[in-house]
């Protein structure tokens, strides 16, 4: 699912209470930061008695956890990690943690990742609630209106998402309806006037910046960097012809051409010894 796609469908496990919800939450992105294989990891779930394929989605969403042949935290999972406290040797909890049903930080950074994924709900409802208070059903009449925007929740995800909200403090309840906390009021002020366009699409807590930035592949975390591929030898350069050095002093070894040092004359083939010379007629006499 894309993360610019607006969260609509809550979870939570029934007959669990907020302390469980929330350790949960802390414990997951600690045993992710640990990169343990999807086998490992389903087999920590199953000791944690986690089956239900809604409730881990949703989770798995919420904490950015990304499972592939190796479990891994997004940005935003390594940022909630760091708001718990880190995670111990082996994905354990880090000694001296705060329990992250009482970790202020923690608590915050999730419900900034509430607003993340779907920031237009968190305004919509908290601008209905104002100074007020709501029913549950009321609300989600609102919701259903054509005054609401964004993408539409069930009741049953709306409800949950309500008291996920209480659970971190958002929220409360007075009698069958819920009323905004003082840091639900201060939140409110946050997120109150904010344009709606910034919220609709999942932008979230990027605002102005959404959509902005250039997509870019960002290399898996814990991945280890791609090796270069060798260079291919180069070819060898060919060898130079070895001339033998020449003695400049060193007289070229001409042929002997006798005592004047003229050549002697070189026959035709076949030739004969030459004629003798004819006298002249005045020598006869």
């Amino acid at each position: 699912m894309s993360e610019t796609t607006q969260l609509t469908d809550y979870q939570r496990l029934a007959g669990k209470d907020r302390r469980w919800h929330l350790e949960l939450c802390a414990r997951m992105l600690q045993q992710a930061a640990a990169t343990p294989s999807q086998r490992r990891f389903a087999t920590w779930l199953r000791k944690q008695k986690v089956s239900d394929r809604g409730f881990l989605q949703f989770l798995l969403r919420l904490l950015d956890i990304h499972v592939g042949p190796q479990v891994r935290l997004g940005e935003a999972g390594r940022e909630l990690l760091e708001a718990a406290g880190g995670a111990g040797a082996g994905g354990a909890p880090p000694p001296g943690a705060p329990l992250p049903s009482e970790n202020d930080a923690f608590i915050e950074a999730l419900y900034d990742r509430f607003v993340e994924l779907n920031g237009y709900l968190v305004q919509f409802v908290f601008n209905e609630l104002g100074e007020d208070f709501l029913a549950p059903g009321e609300m989600y009449r609102r919701i259903g209106s054509s005054a609401y925007a964004g993408e539409r929740p069930g009741i049953g995800a709306f409800e949950t998402w309500l008291q996920w909200l209480e659970w971190l403090g958002y929220l409360r309840t007075v009698g069958f309806r819920k009323q905004l906390t003082e840091k639900g009021r201060e939140a409110w002020g946050q997120i109150r006037d904010v344009p709606v366009e910034e919220l609709l699409g999942g932008a979230g807590t990027l605002g102005v910046l959404a959509g902005l930035g250039e997509t870019e592949t960002a290399p898996a975390a814990n991945e280890p960097p791609a090796t270069p591929e060798p260079a291919a030898p180069a070819a060898a350069a060919p060898a130079a012809e070895t001339t033998a050095p020449v003695d400049e002093d060193e007289e070229e070894e001409l042929p002997d051409f006798g005592p004047d040092g003229a050549p002697p004359e070189v026959a035709e083939t076949g030739a004969g010894p030459a004629p003798a010379p004819v006298p002249d007629a005045d020598d006869e006499d």
